[in-house]
């Protein structure tokens, strides 16, 4: 897959928020409503994916993992684009969100970087408004050292199981 530079990823994401794009109420619900698609219609892919990652069997990827998602969609999205990094520790996984994603997402708007350190390096780099990390401590030290270059707020989540950056 050739996927273009990071911050030509970034800048157009950038761009597509800052014109508006994502504000309407009915965008926003219609991005949800395709990642519920999405989660119904990939079902076994995740499962698969979480099973090679994980060792989850399919019933507790569907209760631990898949149906959160789903749940969580049912919310009102704040219309914010964003720019995703799995963990390369889950490669299965990081790989099906990479192909089924930009299936259903609006592709100005949302974004999949897979890759390891170099690529986290290079997002890291970038400006962003807002990090949000799930990891361990280490990695966490890395993002909060580069997120205050720039002063970015950051969220994190330490429980080190599922690794990304949003």
């Amino acid at each position: 897959m050739n996927t273009p530079p990071i911050p030509e990823t970034v800048a157009r994401l950038r761009q597509t928020f800052d014109s508006g794009k994502t504000r309407p109420i009915e965008w926003r619900l219609a991005q949800l409503g395709e990642i519920e698609r999405a989660m119904r219609d990939h079902e076994s892919d995740f499962a698969d994916a979480l099973k090679k990652d994980l060792g989850k069997c399919r019933f507790e990827a569907v209760m631990t993992e898949m149906s959160f998602v789903e749940q969580e969609a049912k919310y009102v999205a704040a219309g914010n684009c964003a720019v995703m990094k799995p963990s390369e520790v889950t490669s299965h996984t990081s790989a099906a969100l990479a192909a089924i994603l930009p299936r259903y997402l609006d592709k100005d708007a949302f974004a999949v970087v897979e890759g390891a350190i170099p690529e986290t390096t290079e997002l890291l780099e970038q400006k962003f408004d807002h990090i949000l990390y799930t990891g361990n401590e280490r990695v966490a030290r890395i993002v909060m050292t580069a997120a205050a270059k720039n002063l970015t707020p950051v969220t994190l989540e330490l429980g080190g199981k599922s690794p990304c950056i949003i």
